[in-house]
């Protein structure tokens, strides 16, 4: 999911339609990639811990990286 400026003028200068469904498809990227909203494993994975379990697969509440998303996410929800 990643073109060079160069490419994506050229792909896209004569054609916004193109231009138009690269910016959605875009836009859908993030929605599994980027959690700056509750996403269904986060969901899934509260549930289990709140039961008492806990897995290092467990990404989203234990991932240093997507730990710093969800600071800031919440942060930002303030």
């Amino acid at each position: 999911m990643f073109l060079c400026d160069e490419v994506e003028q050229k792909a896209f200068t004569d054609n916004p339609d193109a231009k138009n469904q690269w910016e959605a498809f875009q836009t859908l990227k993030k929605r599994y990639t980027w959690p700056d909203k509750t996403v269904l494993f986060e969901t899934l994975e509260s549930y289990f811990i709140q039961k008492g379990y806990k897995s290092p697969l467990m990404y989203i509440h234990y991932s240093p990286g997507l730990l710093r998303i969800k600071q800031n996410r919440d942060r930002h929800k303030k």
